[in-house]
């Protein structure tokens, strides 16, 4: 599922802006790292040039640390430098905060007159449509903040329309 035809052509052309992003989102979108494993595989078997030195920073490796905060901020710095080493803690950090394993539950039919709706607040029950949703909100915003941080406004602009869209999702998704 994670080799995507986009995540597939962005990584064939070189795309190292593109295939980190799409690299970082599916963290978030899929806590268990599945899909993670097998893109940054193709990744690294097909960009030579992938990964950035590690950029000297400190990181926080004490559990206790980690934080929603300190994983939005190292998911930013990410972008700007793609080292192993922040990888690493980035997975340790999101299978921390956001990985459930699911029991496994034998499934019972039972027949409901009545409708009702759930609303999932826990990320772990989120359907995937939300997951890409949220992905893409937060990548928007950070683009749009980096552009504004650097005064560029195509960047600012393409940031807010990318997290437009995923606002657009995140409200388009219909639970069952």
């Amino acid at each position: 599922m994670a080799l995507t035809k986009e995540f597939k052509d962005a990584v064939q052309k070189g795309d190292k802006l593109g295939t980190k992003i799409m690299i970082k989102d599916i963290m978030i979108i899929d806590p268990s790292l599945k899909d993670y494993d097998e893109m940054i595989r193709y990744a690294e078997e097909n960009m030579s040039d992938l990964y950035d030195i590690h950029d000297g920073e400190v990181l926080k490796n004490d559990p206790l640390d980690w934080t929603e905060d300190y994983l939005d901020e190292q998911m930013v710095v990410l972008i700007g430098n793609f080292s192993k080493k922040r990888l690493a803690l980035l997975k340790k950090i999101v299978q921390k905060l956001y990985y459930k394993p699911q029991p496994k539950q034998v499934v019972k039919s039972s027949y409901s007159s009545g409708s009702s709706r759930k609303y999932a607040s826990d990320p772990a029950e989120w359907s995937t449509k939300k997951k890409v949703g949220v992905a893409l909100a937060v990548t928007g915003g950070v683009i749009a903040v980096a552009g504004i941080g650097t005064a560029n406004l195509l960047t600012t602009a393409g940031g807010l329309g990318i997290g437009a869209i995923g606002a657009g999702v995140i409200i388009s998704d219909k639970e069952r």
